[in-house]
């Protein structure tokens, strides 16, 4: 999602033809706010990206998100869960930076770990070193 003038950059997670789940701190609601699903680069230029959606907010009426080969509902938990899924793969995505003083990511960068315990594990870690 961007705001403004493209300068600001959330990551959400689509959820239904009508949703998006993104952080409580992305300021959702501007008049100017524009989701792009599907994207891969974001550093193309709207008219160069192909297969993608774009929606901007509010646009009444709110246009459905068409799910295809670029677009897909997140997957969720049926309920509401306090355990932590030990054991089982996790996968992150983002245009973030890979250490503390790179530059941001043109390209959609994925993370799979194995364990939520374990990446826990592993970012404590990287405070003692």
């Amino acid at each position: 999602m961007q705001f403004g003038t493209g300068t600001g950059l959330c990551g959400g997670s689509v959820l239904t033809i009508r949703s998006v789940l993104t952080a409580a701190h992305c300021p959702i609601g501007s008049s100017s706010t524009l989701v792009i699903a599907g994207a891969h680069n974001r550093k193309l230029s709207l008219n160069q990206i192909n297969n993608v959606v774009l929606y901007r907010y509010p646009h009444p009426p709110t246009p459905n998100f068409a799910f295809g080969a670029h677009v897909q509902a997140a997957r969720m938990p049926t309920a509401f869960a306090s355990e932590l899924f030990v054991g089982e793969t996790a996968r992150s995505t983002g245009w973030g930076r890979t250490t503390n003083t790179g530059a941001t990511s043109a390209v959609l960068r994925r993370l799979t770990i194995q364990s939520l315990l374990t990446l826990l594990a592993q970012l404590s870690m990287v405070d003692q070193l």
